[in-house]
């Protein structure tokens, strides 16, 4: 799926679908039913015959997305895949890319609208100047940028307890209490973190625990880039 895709403006949505149909020599038996498939999928079921140059941007670009499920295939390069579409319609396609990801399919996405992509990929690869300057899961990319991630603790009762079992634990720093909540750094694995709060369950009780400001893929990139 093209950034920049032809449509024949003069085709009906269902004459665009069926000409890829047989451009991809598929069953002509399962053409019409795959057609109805694709076109619930993205939401223009309503516009079967409707004529392309009627639809909006959005639902070009919809149509495009339609037209890159018909034939099924295992790998999906997808270029800009959002742009154009409404945020109804962003929610929906990342919908789509969470099914088939579900159904084993590899999907390759490039694009710069990076927060409308981070919560479905996998894996990243970072390119500036033409150079892959970083690659690997979420993961292991947040973990090259920011060294240390902060945490939340809010607890009821056992501060003192709490606040012994921070200070011995390795890893731990830059710890910050108010009133019921008790904030810190930790520069250790992650893996260590269920470690930590199975000590401080035995002597206090605590009723959430979370992230602090994780960093967004957005703000990886801008890091990553700049060298900093």
């Amino acid at each position: 799926m093209p950034d920049f895709f032809g449509l024949y403006e003069n085709l009906k949505v269902w004459e665009y679908l069926d000409f890829f149909a047989r451009a991809y020599k598929m069953d002509k038996n399962e053409t019409k039913k795959k057609i109805r498939e694709v076109l619930e999928a993205v939401g223009l079921e309503d516009k079967k015959n409707s004529f392309i140059y009627e639809l909006s941007r959005g639902m070009k670009q919809k149509l495009c997305i339609a037209k890159t499920l018909m034939h099924d295939p295992d790998v999906f390069i997808l270029d800009e895949p959002a742009s154009g579409l409404d945020p109804k319609s962003r929610i929906e396609f990342k919908a789509i890319l969470k099914e088939l990801r579900k159904q084993n399919k590899t999907i390759f996405i490039s694009s710069h609208i990076l927060k409308e992509i981070e919560d479905v990929c996998t894996s990243i690869g970072i390119i500036d100047r033409g150079k892959l300057v970083a690659q690997g899961s979420k993961d292991e990319i947040y973990k090259m940028i920011y060294k240390k991630r902060r945490y939340s603790i809010k607890f009821i009762k056992g501060k003192e307890n709490i606040l012994k079992i921070l200070e011995k634990f390795e890893g731990v720093e830059d710890i910050e209490t108010k009133d019921n909540i008790i904030e810190f750094d930790f520069s250790e694995d992650e893996e260590k973190i269920p470690l930590l709060l199975r000590e401080i369950a035995k002597y206090g009780e605590i009723v959430e625990f979370k992230e602090v400001l994780q960093p967004s893929l957005e703000d990886v990139f801008i890091k990553i880039v700049r060298g900093d």
